[in-house]
C-alpha cells in the first residue's frame, strides 16, 4: 500500500475522533437536561466547516475529505439538535443557526449557479473552506488567554489537544502528498495552537488536570 493510502486512513480515524470530542458534552447536556457551561458556537462553526469541505471533497473527487466531513457534519448536526432542545435560549440559538444556514446556502448557491470554470470554482471554494478552517482553529485563542490570565488549564482538554495536533499534522501531510495547498495550509494553525496548548499544560497543569477530558 502506498503512503497516501495510510495517511488518508489515519486522517479519517483521528479527525472523526476529534469531531467526536464534542459528544461527551452533548451527553452531559442530556444527562443534566441543561446546556449550562457548554458553548454552542463550536458545534455550529465545526458544522459549517464540515459542509464546505464536503462540497470541496465532492468537487475534487476525494473520498477521504468527503467521508470525514460527512461523518463530522452528522455528529455536529445531532449535537446542535440536542442543544436546541435543552437550551433556555431557544430563540437566540435557533436564530443564530438559521443565519448560519442562510449564509452557507448563499455561498453554495453562488458556487452552483455563478458561471465559474471548474478550476475557478475549486479555487474559490478552497479559499472559502480554508478561511473557515483557519477561523475554527484560531477560535480557542481567546480561551488560551483566559488560561494564561488564570494560570489554570481546567478549561482545556488534553486528549482533544492531542487529537487536534495529530489530525492537523496528518491533514497537512495529506495535502502535501496531494499537492493541494487548500488542504495542507489551513491545518498549520491547528498544529500551532495545539503546541501552545501543550506548553500551557506543561506550565500550569497538575497531573489530574492533564488527564482532564
Amino acid at each position: 500500500m502506498d503512503q497516501l493510502y495510510w495517511v488518508s486512513w489515519a486522517c479519517l480515524v483521528f479527525t472523526v475522533g476529534m469531531f467526536a470530542a464534542g459528544i461527551p458534552a452533548c451527553l452531559q447536556i442530556i444527562r443534566k437536561r441543561s446546556t449550562q457551561d457548554v458553548p454552542f458556537l463550536p458545534y455550529l462553526a465545526t458544522n459549517i466547516n464540515n459542509v464546505l469541505w464536503c462540497y470541496y471533497g465532492s468537487l475534487v473527487r476525494d473520498s477521504t475529505i468527503l467521508t470525514v466531513n460527512t461523518i463530522g457534519s452528522c455528529i455536529q448536526t445531532t449535537c446542535i439538535i440536542v442543544y436546541i432542545y435543552y437550551t433556555n435560549e431557544k430563540t437566540k440559538i435557533i436564530r443564530l443557526t438559521f443565519y448560519a444556514f442562510v449564509c452557507v446556502m448563499a455561498v453554495l448557491l453562488y458556487f452552483n449557479y455563478y458561471d465559474l470554470t471548474p478550476d475557478r470554482l475549486i479555487n474559490q471554494l478552497g479559499l472559502a473552506a480554508s478561511g473557515v478552517t483557519v477561523a475554527m482553529y484560531s477560535a480557542p485563542l481567546a480561551q488560551l488567554r483566559e488560561v494564561i490570565r488564570n494560570k489554570s488549564v481546567k478549561s482545556l482538554s488534553f486528549p482533544l489537544s492531542i487529537a487536534t495536533f495529530i489530525a492537523s499534522s496528518l491533514w497537512t501531510l495529506y495535502g502535501f502528498l496531494l499537492d493541494d495547498m487548500y488542504v495542507s495550509l489551513p491545518n498549520v494553525p491547528g498544529i500551532a495552537t495545539s503546541l501552545v496548548r501543550f506548553y500551557l499544560f506543561w506550565l500550569y497543569s497538575s497531573p489530574s488536570e492533564t488527564l482532564h477530558v
